[in-house]
């Protein structure tokens, strides 16, 4: 999962719900209009699971978000802001989350949100950010 000697995670821009780990559709751009949701997609790699107890392993993530203007001014930021999880009879080496961000209320311009994700099952951290760019409808 990258920073943390964790092997790494990184997002990408998508329109819509993808439908399944690596079943999704791009975003066109970085460009999306005033009220379009901010759809990000990512696919963790290098993260633990832990026995939960009931015959099942846990794994995922706690999500912290940060955006700023293109020039550095932290707009808004929230640290545990969501916790992605499931369990299963495996150890699953292949998960995928979706991050949904609504900008409705931002003015037209440019921003960067960049998204830490937290290993549920053990002290690792990965970070990626994406650049994007509100535009008027």
């Amino acid at each position: 999962m990258g920073e943390d000697a964790a092997d790494g995670a990184s997002g990408s821009l998508h329109k819509g719900e993808p439908r399944g780990y690596g079943l999704y559709d791009e975003h066109a751009s970085s460009e999306f209009k005033k009220g379009e949701r901010v759809i990000a997609y990512a696919e963790p790699v290098g993260y633990g699971w832990k026995e939960n107890g009931k015959g099942l392993f846990e794994f995922g993530f706690v999500v912290d978000f940060q955006i700023k203007s293109r020039d550095g001014e932290v707009l808004a930021e929230e640290e545990n802001f969501m916790r992605i999880a499931t369990e299963s009879h495996r150890r699953n080496v292949e998960f995928f989350i979706v991050l949904k961000l609504n900008m409705g209320r931002a003015p037209p311009g440019d921003y960067i949100v960049t998204y830490k994700l937290h290993d549920i099952a053990s002290d690792k951290t990965a970070s990626f950010e994406m650049p994007f760019k509100l535009v008027a409808s």
